[in-house]
């Protein structure tokens, strides 16, 4: 980090002793509203320890001072990458950039109008690993959701949060002294507000078919994936992880193939009958970081698709646009992702 600047790998929990949370939010089905947040309500209790209700208020009815702080970050980037000061990419360079530039407003919150609380922002590099590990799947709906405006998670059993997704629902919100506690069977508005607060069990099971789906597809299916021009993450054996760590980058040739007995009988890397197809490696730079390569002109050859990290959509920064150096840059992200699926433990060869 910068001088001035140190690393801080663990923080004291901000809330420790929590054990609810109540979320109000307005309905926007792209941010609160819908079954996948419906299903994470389920499980909130089996990851994190937290009974969570979830209100879902009229459109625009819950707007608040956390609403306002995104922009700041927004306004933050934008201006960052009009000065092109932003170099490396990722939520780490950002955070870095905002603690050296951003350190106070630059309107003091005494001269600006509202009733919105004084307040200690604290801001962290928020890793694709780190969220993965949170575990956020696709989930099926169930009928007659759209009228509910109150989602709550009390199931304790984790295997039974995690695939059937158990959540209570009612038609309207309760705010009595009972509910505010989750203490929701000795609700004071039974009877007082017809069955509008009264909850139901309802199910929103987690929908496996839809998440991950190259990690689940057969081999034949990948390899119909594969497009000439395709930049992707070759696993790497064992004995070669001391080279450039545990995957390797290529570029895509052509369309995969079934490999003939002619082409099996000149190589013991695959068999007759396997998915194959032609690449061009990308050679690493050692200890860049962010990952730097350079395309090996030399370099075709036919490797297994079998062989191959199942993560599409790799591009390297700058897209398809190659500078005059031939030097690209893998973000932090994409590196992230390709080691997220390969699932092993790195050889740090940064």
């Amino acid at each position: 980090p910068p001088s001035g600047l140190k690393d801080s790998n663990s923080a004291r929990a901000t809330f420790a002793a929590l054990l609810k949370e109540l979320d109000i939010t307005d309905g926007c089905a792209a941010q609160f509203d819908g079954k996948d947040n419906y299903h994470q309500v389920a499980e909130w209790l089996t990851k994190v320890g937290i009974k969570r209700a979830h209100a879902i208020l009229i459109t625009m009815h819950g707007k608040n001072i956390c609403d306002s702080l995104s922009n700041v970050i927004l306004a933050a980037i934008r201006a960052a990458v009009a000065n092109e000061e932003i170099v490396d990419p990722g939520t780490r360079a950002l955070v870095l950039w905002l603690a050296l530039n951003k350190q106070e407003p630059s309107v003091a919150k005494v001269k600006k109008d509202g009733s919105g609380p004084s307040m200690t922002s604290t801001m962290a590099p928020l890793t694709l690993r780190a969220s993965r590990r949170l575990r956020f799947p696709h989930a099926k709906g169930f009928n007659g959701s759209a009228i509910k405006h109150r989602f709550v998670g009390l199931c304790a059993e984790e295997e039974r949060a995690r695939l059937v997704g158990p959540v209570e629902v009612s038609t309207a919100f309760c705010g009595c002294e009972c509910c505010t506690k989750f203490d929701f069977r000795n609700c004071k508005m039974h009877g007082l507000g017809g069955m509008a607060t009264r909850l139901e069990l309802k199910q929103v099971p987690r929908n496996d078919s839809s998440s991950a789906p190259s990690q689940t597809s057969t081999l034949a299916e990948f390899a119909a994936e594969l497009r000439a021009g395709d930049l992707r993450a070759v696993r790497v054996d064992s004995a070669e992880l001391h080279i450039e760590g545990d995957f390797y980058m290529c570029e895509v040739l052509g369309l995969a193939v079934q490999a003939t007995e002619r082409q099996a009988h000149a190589t013991d890397l695959f068999e007759e009958g396997w998915w194959i197809v032609e690449i061009r490696w990308y050679k690493y730079h050692e200890n860049t970081k962010p990952r730097k390569y350079s395309l090996l002109q030399n370099s075709r050859r036919w490797v297994a698709v079998n062989a191959f990290v199942r993560v599409g959509g790799l591009t390297f920064e700058g897209g398809a646009r190659t500078p005059r150096s031939g030097v690209r840059v893998l973000s932090e992200l994409s590196r992230e992702v390709i080691e997220d699926c390969i699932g092993s433990t790195r050889v740090d060869t940064d």
